[in-house]
């Protein structure tokens, strides 16, 4: 009768362990979490042109979750447009609306490849290039 008590406190007392152990690393995961998306540069809002709102408007639905609110990246998903990286004399514009059109390999950024976005419209790439240059000029990438 004994053994059998001392079985069921030490597997209450296991539960117990094995819950408590869970509980502290499911805390920590979500800690982790928490950063994961963070924006990756700090960026100005800028007044943009008819045009460039329009862009904003496709970005915000097609390239934010990636590329982040305002082009700012998202840690661990996806990098910044506005950076140096993508700035007029480094991506000219055709080479960025190449590369909305047909995705891009992953090769200056941990973050796998861009898909393509084939089903948008020429209006709608060349307004998510102006979007992207009108918010790297606001923040002095020229």
């Amino acid at each position: 009768m004994m053994s059998s008590l001392l079985k069921n406190i030490t597997f209450i007392v296991l539960i117990l362990l094995f819950l408590g152990i869970s509980y502290i690393l499911l805390q920590e995961s979500e800690q982790r979490d928490s950063l994961a998306g963070a924006p990756i540069v700090e960026v100005t809002e800028a007044a943009l042109t008819p045009l460039a709102e329009d862009g904003q408007a496709v970005f915000d639905t097609k390239c934010a979750y990636c590329h982040g609110l305002n082009a700012a990246g998202r840690d661990g998903v996806g990098p910044p447009l506005v950076h140096l990286m993508y700035a007029p004399g480094a991506t000219d514009d055709a080479r960025l609306a190449l590369s909305i059109r047909k995705g891009v390999k992953a090769d200056k950024w941990p973050f796998g490849d861009m898909p393509a976005e084939p089903d948008l419209a020429e209006e709608e790439i060349r307004s998510l290039v102006a979007y992207i240059r009108e918010m790297q000029k606001a923040n002095g990438i020229q």
